[in-house]
């Protein structure tokens, strides 16, 4: 329940009044409507409070405490000072005084559900100290059904004024969204002039227009920005509206740069300035990518510089002569591999295919052509190449020429030998088992071994195998 205390007195009403009708007409005095300098700063957030809760509790009490400090621009204030508070339940503002400072306790003394804006002015109404944020009054968490929360009562003033207000997109509303870059006007239809239009944003300090007709503001706050509007006569009687709110709007040219946050047109040169650095950025971004992909071609090429370096020094040291010499085993051959640079390959030698053992062809493990034709070898002698393992297979195949010997039974001369290029041919007799009853004798074997023949028509072989 709230008691019988009066926030304020008549007389305490007439001095504010008075300190804010000088403040109406230095306002009116200027060319152009402008937002008063934040010339002190005041809050009730608890030490250490980093993100204000914009919330209160029913009759709770704001330890409100304001200082100058280094940030206050304008008119040094100059006390006493007076709480300006606007709420979304009644049509006018609450005056309170809050004495000579720095600090003032206030009791929150509206029903859970109101909205509040607390506003503060020193004595002259020169120096402001803005707005704080919309706040909300909550239940109080102590009170009870049987201990209800108990406040000050709230005295309104005795008397108010009487203004017709329009927006452009229908008829005014307490709680409305005025489109953004259009007008709200108001027009007083009692008191007495001049009247001065006020508008309080939240976190910002107000602004006022005076003019002893209708009054014009043109809403220029961005999307959804809550503020109040008041208006008060020169005997100071008032009337306000709010929370209001700034709404959306195709049309935003009031709050370009080149316009002050009023709506009047700030220094011509923000938008050259504007467009010269965005042209000064493209400039800069295909700058700075041209040197990016300049490096990476140089980088790119420097890379291939260095394979190709790498690629004429292997072949430098494989022709001067291997180097850490590995012997890898490979079916069983040895073979020596260069390795240099850690760059090692083991490689399968190739090998031509073994020739025959040296056997006569009555020898049962040697297999016989048909019509007694042996398997083909080779005449070419072994060179040291060869002998390694590691002739050149190329080289084989143009000094290897065949030969092909055929052992004959039944009486006729027992070898006849053949060979592709007409070459000449020493025979050897052949080698029997020695468990063999028949052989040539010794004389017949001497005379075969001294025997030159010269070769004949070459045969044609059904099948097997011919060395390449």
């Amino acid at each position: 329940m709230w008691g019988t205390t009066a926030l304020l007195s008549c007389s305490m009403c007439s001095l504010f009044f008075a300190a804010s009708h000088f403040q109406y007409v230095a306002a009116a005095a200027a060319a152009t409507p402008t937002f008063f300098p934040q010339a002190f700063l005041f809050d009730w957030n608890p030490p250490g409070t980093t993100i204000p809760i914009p919330t209160t509790e029913q009759c709770e009490t704001l330890h409100i405490t304001w200082e100058r400090g280094s940030t206050g621009v304008g008119p040094n204030p100059i006390g006493p000072y007076y709480l300006q508070i606007f709420t979304s339940i009644y049509a006018v503002p609450l005056i309170i005084p809050a004495g000579g400072g720095p600090t003032f306790d206030y009791q929150v003394p509206f029903s859970p559900g109101t909205q509040y804006q607390i506003c503060m002015v020193d004595s002259t109404g020169q120096a402001s100290g803005g707005c704080q944020d919309l706040y909300t009054v909550i239940p109080n968490s102590s009170a009870t059904a049987q201990n209800p929360a108990t406040c000050k009562n709230v005295t309104l003033p005795t008397s108010s004024l009487q203004v017709n207000a329009a927006v452009v997109n229908g008829a005014f509303s307490t709680y409305g969204w005025v489109p953004q870059c259009t007008d709200i006007q108001v027009q007083a239809k009692n008191g007495t002039g001049p009247y001065t239009l006020t508008v309080l944003p939240t976190l910002h300090p107000p602004l006022n227009i005076t003019s002893s007709g209708s009054i014009n503001w043109t809403v220029s706050l961005t999307h959804g920005f809550p503020f109040f509007i008041s208006v008060t006569d020169s005997q100071g009687n008032s009337w306000a509206q709010g929370p209001l709110h700034s709404g959306d709007n195709d049309d935003t040219a009031c709050l370009n740069t080149n316009h002050s946050p009023d709506g009047q047109s700030s220094s011509s040169s923000v938008v050259p300035a504007a467009v010269g650095a965005g042209v000064g950025g493209i400039v800069v971004g295909l700058l700075a990518g041209a040197f990016g992909i300049l490096a990476f071609l140089r980088r790119r090429g420097s890379n291939r510089n260095v394979h190709r370096q790498d690629l004429m020094r292997d072949s430098q040291t494989s022709s001067n002569g291997p180097q850490s010499p590995r012997e890898i085993s490979a079916t069983g051959r040895t073979v020596n591999m260069a390795g240099g640079s850690g760059l090692e390959y083991i490689v399968e030698p190739f090998a031509m295919p073994s020739t025959m053992p040296s056997s006569s062809s009555s020898d049962p493990s040697v297999p016989l052509l048909p019509g007694g034709m042996t398997s083909p070898t080779t005449a070419s002698p072994p060179d040291a190449a060869s002998a390694s393992g590691l002739s050149d297979p190329a080289d084989q195949s143009a000094r290897r020429t065949n030969v092909y010997v055929v052992h004959h039974d039944g009486g006729r001369a027992p070898v006849t030998v053949y060979t592709e290029e007409g070459a000449e041919v020493v025979e050897l007799p052949p080698r029997y088992p020695a468990s063999s009853t028949s052989g040539p004798s010794e004389s017949e074997t001497s005379r075969e071994t001294n025997r030159r023949r010269q070769p004949g028509a070459t045969p044609r072989k059904s099948q097997g195998p011919r060395s390449t």
